[in-house]
């Protein structure tokens, strides 16, 4: 098997949390159509961010 090549973990996070964010905004586009969905996602994004301000400090 050939060696895979590994990402610097900042610049894969930073991608992850693009894509993340780009998934809320669709959410939020949609939320009139789900809104248990969106309250959800809202949820799940407050609890991410906290936790995130956590390990930042």
């Amino acid at each position: 098997m050939s060696a895979t090549h590994v990402s610097h973990p900042g610049r894969l996070h930073h991608i992850y949390t693009l894509f993340s964010y780009m998934i809320a905004i669709c959410l939020m586009h949609v939320s009139h159509m789900f809104p248990l969905c969106s309250s959800l996602t809202s949820y799940v994004f407050r609890d991410h961010t906290i936790y995130m301000l956590r390990q930042s400090n």
